[in-house]
């Protein structure tokens, strides 16, 4: 399974534990990669499976389901002088230290957001995924703009962004692969599970 640095494992969770229950000897091999490296871990053989919003790069034998659709929210310290906010325009983050966040399969469409509202995306913090975007949150190294679906700790708040984007969480497999009964059922597993805790808009399923 290859699953990108902006998704987090817990959307497996249950999806691997059914499959546990069934499949009693399944043998995982988890990798996190970025958007340029998801479509090459699948050509590669290297993973089956992968979970990534939407990639640019494209091969003819992916297909590809939407599992959930989901905002972009702003991600503070509880402390923060924004975290009381029930809502933030883009704007209003211009000062304040962004935490950049380069390996999201859509990091482009963010950074068009910000530079846009006057954001110095130069003088941004990077972070190498999103669970370190969040510890230097909780040190008080910045803010971030995170998926709705990324798991906060209790020190940080999530502020929904006026004039944010949404992005489709996505399955990715290869078609014509043969499968074994537990990647096939684990893809069943997947695109049938009750994503409506996470999603803001309703996906076309295939």
């Amino acid at each position: 399974i290859a699953l990108s640095h902006t998704v987090d494992f817990d959307l497996l969770s249950d999806a691997l534990a059914e499959l546990r229950r069934v499949f009693s000897d399944v043998q995982l091999s988890c990798r996190r990669a970025d958007a340029g490296a998801m479509i090459e871990c699948l050509r590669s053989g290297e993973a089956e499976i992968a979970l990534a919003g939407p990639l640019e790069a494209t091969w003819e034998r992916i297909d590809t389901w939407p599992l959930f659709a989901e905002t972009h929210r702003l991600v503070v310290h509880e402390n923060h002088a924004l975290a009381a906010r029930d809502e933030i325009p883009v704007g209003d983050l211009v000062g304040e230290r962004v935490i950049a966040r380069p390996y999201c399969e859509q990091w482009s469409q963010c950074r068009f957001l910000l530079e846009e509202a006057g954001i110095e995306i130069n003088h941004c913090h990077e972070a190498p995924g999103d669970r370190d975007a969040i510890s230097m949150i909780e040190a008080g190294l910045g803010v971030g703009l995170l998926p709705s679906s990324v798991r906060l700790g209790p020190a940080l708040r999530g502020i929904p962004l006026a004039g944010g984007f949404e992005r489709q969480i996505r399955l990715y497999t290869v078609a014509g692969r043969r499968a074994s009964p537990a990647l096939s059922s684990l893809v069943k597993l997947l695109r049938s599970a009750d994503w409506t805790a996470y999603e803001s808009t309703v996906v076309q399923r295939a």
